[in-house]
């Protein structure tokens, strides 16, 4: 049996396809030039392939996360039974879900947030994707406010609170994360320590 390197283990199959190691994982890499009289494992039974999990390392899922994701089930089956119950329009139904995604919105920019406060650094995420959150808040923002403006109808600013809503949230949050990490807790130029 080859043990060479650029052999992997996985599923059936696995051991006729040339693999290389990245980081700790498998990558496999096309069966062009499979087969070199390798023959596989003499018992013909792969381990079986390990299977994903929401923890990594020390990490694991908190009870807030879980708490919220449960209310969030019990809003969602609750509006379900209003609308099989004819208490609310379909549309209604439909609508309630734009409300969930706002407290998604919220809870996912808190932690961060605290975080960046607690450690005194941004050190370890991209600014990039704040920024881009950002400019599509504002553009958000701007859209209803020119629909106003053609329709001359100011209260249809107000008229998607959930839009209205992510837009507002998600340019004070990134307004937040921007000044943290451009002003507070700034990267200072210098020399790094070597170990």
């Amino acid at each position: 049996m080859h043990s060479g390197p650029g052999w992997g283990r996985g599923g059936p199959g696995a051991h006729l396809q040339p693999s290389f190691r990245a980081r700790g994982h498998v990558c496999t890499r096309s069966p062009a030039g499979a087969g070199r009289g390798h023959r596989g494992p003499a018992s013909g039974a792969a381990p079986p392939a390990p299977r994903p999990s929401l923890q990594r390392g020390s990490q694991k899922v908190s009870a807030a996360a879980v708490g919220f994701l449960v209310l969030a089930w019990l809003f969602a089956l609750a509006v379900l039974c209003a609308a099989l119950l004819a208490a609310l329009s379909w549309l209604q139904f439909l609508f309630c879900f734009s409300y969930i995604k706002l407290a998604v919105t919220l809870v996912k920019y808190f932690p961060q947030a605290f975080l960046n406060f607690r450690r005194k650094s941004t050190e370890g995420w991209s600014i990039g994707n704040v920024l881009l959150d950002f400019v599509g808040g504002f553009f958000s923002l701007l859209q209803m406010f020119f629909t106003s403006y053609n329709n001359d109808e100011w209260n249809l600013i107000f008229g998607d609170p959930t839009k209205f809503g992510l837009g507002m949230f998600s340019i004070i949050f990134d307004v937040v994360f921007i000044v943290q990490h451009y002003c507070l807790y700034r990267q200072k130029p210098g020399y790094e320590q070597l170990t």
